[in-house]
């Protein structure tokens, strides 16, 4: 599809269907809670009235009050995360104006796999502020990963990288990724820049992690893995964990400690049930083993998964 009008209006049909798809699951959850409001304003009105005149007087009032405290409570919450998608529908409706506009319609146009259109926008977005940091590290992710043009992604992030600014630990460990496969050792020094820059940023520590298992400096991976389990829990950070489990259960593979990595990787899927790659190395790990049965389990739930992406 190579007409930026058919592009645009494909884009924006995509993005309205996402948009309403999740305001009508909010819809569903905000009538949820106020049917929790109501069961337990029911609850408070019940056990107040037996506790004599005084406290029945405030019960009614609590009882009503109750249900919309959760229904406002519940949709502003969510009102965040439909945020973005109410920005892409907007950006994509009208002409851009400002780079802020041209940068905002470049992500939607990157969120649904047009990546030319992308690129066009975040370029005429640099036209507009050629500083602007978000954009250049923006330009750079879809080259690189939606284009695979590499070698311009990957001077783009050299430069930003030199510049100290919000995006200069981002450029580094964007750097490092693009270089992981092909120069561990200097993957692993932009690594240690963006953690140092960012001491308590947890992607920096599993990306660090990653090169050092696949590369095969488990001494190190050891002692990586320590060093993130505490950072996670000292900065509530949990929500990596699966990801740190599947890195230990990797590691634990590497290692042919497949029992090990069984374990790792069955923790990993408890946090975390719809990671594809969770089930795909317990499969490994599994065949290994001599589970056939488990590991083709594992194969069919992958395959589940990957069409329900």
């Amino acid at each position: 599809m190579n007409d930026k009008t058919q592009i645009l209006e494909e884009a924006r049909r995509e993005a309205k269907e996402e948009l309403q798809t999740l305001q009508s699951r909010i819809n569903r959850y905000s009538f949820f809670a106020i049917g929790t409001g109501l069961g337990i304003g029911f609850f408070i009105f019940h056990f107040w009235f037996k506790m004599g005149f005084i406290w029945s007087m405030l019960a009614p009032f609590v009882g009503l009050v109750m249900p919309f405290v959760l229904y406002f409570g519940f949709r502003s919450r969510l009102a965040i995360i439909l945020a973005p998608y109410v920005i892409a529908v907007e950006s994509l409706e009208k002409e851009p104006q400002t780079a802020t506009d041209y940068a905002n319609r470049a992500s939607a146009f990157n969120d649904h796999e047009f990546y030319d259109a992308a690129v066009d926008d975040y370029r005429t977005a640099l036209a507009l502020e050629p500083n602007n940091d978000y954009v250049q590290y923006s330009l750079a992710e879809v080259l690189w990963l939606g284009l695979h043009q590499e070698d311009e992604a990957l001077a783009i992030v050299e430069k930003l990288s030199k510049t100290e600014g919000e995006f200069q630990a981002e450029a580094f460990a964007l750097q490092g990724k693009i270089l992981a496969e092909k120069d561990s050792a200097t993957a692993l020094n932009c690594f240690d820049k963006a953690i140092e820059i960012e001491p308590h940023d947890y992607e920096h520590h599993l990306l660090r992690l990653r090169v050092y298992i696949d590369s095969e400096q488990f001494d190190r991976a050891v002692e990586a893995i320590k060093e993130t389990n505490k950072l996670l829990k000292r900065h509530n950070g949990m929500h990596y964990y699966s990801e740190l489990c599947e890195l230990r259960g990797l590691l634990a593979m590497k290692q042919s400690r497949f029992a090990d990595a069984v374990k790792e990787l069955t923790v990993a899927i408890r946090h975390c049930p719809l990671a594809v790659e969770h089930y795909r190395l317990r499969s490994d790990a599994y065949e290994a083993l001599g589970y056939t049965d488990k590991a083709e389990a594992d194969r069919r739930k992958v395959q589940e998964l990957g069409s329900e992406t």
